[in-house]
């Protein structure tokens, strides 16, 4: 009787940059229900999980499995849940992005002034971008914590995804903080005006600005 070798996920990946379909669905069928489980997790939400899986397996198709390494054992289990925790934390750095209406935030008439003079001032996402450059030369793992916290995850709850103690997670925050708030303060003080009145709007993507400037939430 003829026994058939399972291919490792490093000759599936092989296959798959030379447009292997068999290939494709055997590594797809094999690893769809643990990253699904895995993202769902990190995101708490199936749509966005949903988008972001639909992206790594796009992705996989369209460039090849070069992008994807495994271990010494041929697998590239650990690496692609890696891989997909750092794009689910480009999801939520996007996600901080999205300007939410004016109606959703349920401002007052004064904070909807301050509101409407800080988006008049800057536009969000070229402020982010500053933000992306400024944060580029730190840790794949800071810019991780800095995002997730930004999008409102609690300290303990960053600390379990991203597998680091909690102190990190405070230390690490903490330092890309300031680092914005200088940066915005010295580059940007006009942002600075009526801070004060805006701040407790902090966990609002549409008035971020504020938050990063006076939150002391860490």
């Amino acid at each position: 009787m003829k026994v058939t070798m399972r291919k490792t996920d490093g000759e599936l990946l092989a296959a798959i940059s030379k447009k292997d379909k068999t290939a494709y669905t055997q590594f797809f069928n094999q690893y769809c229900r643990l990253l699904y489980v895995k993202v769902v997790g990190m995101t708490r939400d199936t749509t966005d999980a949903e988008d972001i899986l639909q992206n790594f397996w796009l992705k996989l198709w369209n460039e090849g499995g070069d992008f994807i390494s495994c271990d010494k054992n041929g697998s590239a289990r650990s690496y692609i849940i890696q891989h997909l925790r750092f794009k689910t934390m480009d999801y939520f750095r996007q996600q901080a992005r999205e300007i939410i209406s004016v109606e959703d935030i349920n401002l007052t008439e004064e904070e909807m002034l301050v509101y409407s003079n800080i988006m008049e001032e800057m536009d969000l996402n070229s402020l982010f971008e500053e933000i992306d450059e400024l944060l580029a030369n730190n840790s794949e793992l800071a810019r991780s914590i800095f995002w997730m916290r930004i999008n409102n995850y609690p300290a303990k709850e960053v600390a379990g995804k991203l597998s680091v103690k909690i102190q990190t997670v405070y230390n690490k925050y903490s330092e890309s903080l300031a680092l914005v708030k200088e940066h915005l303060k010295t580059n940007h003080p006009e942002l600075t005006k009526n801070i004060s009145m805006a701040s407790n709007q902090k966990d609002s993507y549409a008035l971020i600005i504020c938050f990063l400037l006076s939150s002391t939430n860490l």
